[in-house]
């Protein structure tokens, strides 16, 4: 897993490698925006111009002018995936003229979203940058030349919103990109941009739900102060069977308990936790629901200080890695080892108690693949510890490339055991209580045809030399002979 930035300097040094916990694919950048979570606006580097002319404000912005041969574009090196919001001031100069935030581009602006400020035709548009489909269009209120406006996008997964001057104006669902790099575009004239901000932890999970105290998207991370009478919580709706969640902490007070759950229900009132105790001293992992110690271990930890959590789930076998050092790794064995099987599957939870703490690199493990724009068409698909779990469902990618080799680890579910009540009666029973069929949903192994009933022997013809004893061996023959062949195979 890559480390992020700010991690290496909280750190204090930089790192080319680190706890090689395999499973969880490199943390995209994403910024949790919910009830309770408040963005903070951080300016961004400057874009790289890739087309057109472009030149730096005063205030830190850009100006840009689009040529006759096509729309002026810059990309920047900052990424936008699974979650967060990009915004900035755009001025388009003229009715003809279109000024546009990019997300989720590629490197060269060949594919990504774009949502486009159109003051000549009274609209915003969000559209593929690919091959220029509309994705939603909407009425912009106001429009007129020259006049600044407060563009805004936030993403969540698949689920795209646009704010125009703090309104919600546009939301729609794509799945077509699922990460890349933050841009500006203008097409038809020249376009004034104030400096671009991205508001971003780095997570791979979506759909967070936070309660409690607030929630700062800050450049270390995302930041949970809670209040004296409640805890800071933030719950996924990501749900899991077997996993490995981790996350980078920073404990700002010495008094504050950081906490990571695993199989928790909506309210983060069942499923297990492991509890990060500075005061203390000591990891606890522990079952919620009757708070019910598993294990514990006694570690320093300080304050101000970037530690990394992982907790694994397994069947009925919970699992606890401790991280102290990022430039000589340690951890690869866990700290903290217990059984329980109360809970098999729930949701993802961080929380923060007692003091201030931001929580970076928060991930899970999930399905490693160079594919974009995944789709569950059908069944249930969840992430799980050696990829991605189906169940009795269909889950597709686009891909236009032409040839393509398609390679995966396929671990087929053990079938379900046969049901114990189709064998309970024993194969000797007697014959009046065995029917004459098989019973419906009862394995051909479990069952035998009752013997025929005996019938008398046919009147004796004139003449006839048929031996008696041979036409009443018939039916004993027959008794008892099974079915199960014809049934199975079913002829």
């Amino acid at each position: 897993m890559s480390v992020s930035r700010r991690t290496l300097l909280l750190a204090g040094g930089t790192a080319t490698t680190l706890l090689p916990l395999g499973g969880i694919l490199p943390a995209a950048q994403a910024a949790p925006s919910a009830a309770g979570a408040t963005p903070a606006a951080t300016p961004i580097p400057d874009p790289i111009p890739v087309t057109g002319t472009w030149t730096r404000t005063s205030d830190g912005g850009q100006k840009a002018t689009a040529g006759r041969r096509g729309p002026a574009l810059a990309l920047s090196e900052q990424q936008l995936a699974a979650k967060g919001t990009y915004a900035a001031r755009v001025t388009p100069q003229s009715s003809s003229t279109v000024g546009a935030l990019v997300f989720r581009a590629a490197p060269d602006g060949s594919t990504g979203y774009a949502v486009a400020l159109d003051p000549g035709r009274a609209r915003i548009r969000l559209y593929d940058l690919t091959g220029g489909d509309t994705l939603a269009t909407a009425p912009l209120p106001g429009a007129r030349t020259a006049r600044p406006y407060d563009l805004e996008v936030a993403v969540d997964g698949p689920e795209l919103t646009v704010h125009v001057d703090g309104k919600r104006l546009l939301h729609t669902e794509d799945h077509r990109h699922d990460t890349g790099s933050v841009g500006l575009l203008a097409q038809g004239g020249t376009v004034t941009f104030g400096p671009p901000s991205l508001s971003s932890v780095t997570t791979n999970l979506t759909g967070w739900t936070t309660s409690g105290g607030t929630w700062t998207a800050s450049p270390l991370g995302w930041r949970a102060a809670p209040t004296q009478k409640a805890a800071a919580r933030a719950i996924t709706t990501t749900k899991t069977y077997d996993t490995a969640f981790q996350a980078d902490l920073l404990l700002h007070d010495a008094s504050a308990i950081a906490s990571l759950f695993v199989r928790t229900d909506a309210t983060a009132a069942h499923g297990y936790g492991v509890q990060v105790d500075a005061d203390q001293g000591t990891l606890r992992l522990y079952r919620i629901d009757g708070n019910v110690t598993l294990g514990t271990y006694t570690t320093t930890i300080k304050a101000d200080t970037v530690y990394r959590l992982r907790v694994e789930a397994e069947h009925d076998e919970l699992r606890v890695h401790w991280q102290t050092n990022f430039l000589s790794p340690d951890g690869y064995s866990p700290v903290i080892t217990a059984q329980d099987s109360t809970h098999t599957t729930g949701r993802l939870t961080v929380r923060a108690s007692a003091g201030a703490v931001s929580f970076e690199n928060i991930a899970a493990a999930d399905l490693a693949t160079g594919l974009q724009g995944w789709t569950a068409r059908s069944g249930t698909w969840t992430p799980d510890l050696r990829g991605i779990r189906g169940e009795n469902g269909l889950r597709t990618a686009p891909f236009t490339d032409g040839d393509l080799v398609a390679r995966a680890d396929i671990t087929p579910a053990a079938p379900p055991p046969l049901p114990v009540s189709s064998c309970a009666r024993p194969r000797t029973a007697p014959a009046a209580t065995r029917p004459a069929w098989k019973p419906a949903g009862t394995p051909s192994s479990c069952w035998t045809a009752p013997p025929a009933p005996a019938s008398p022997p046919p009147p004796a013809r004139s003449g006839a030399s048929r031996p008696a004893a041979r036409t009443a061996s018939r039916p004993a023959r027959r008794a008892g002979r099974s079915r199960c062949t014809r049934t199975a195979y079913g002829r």
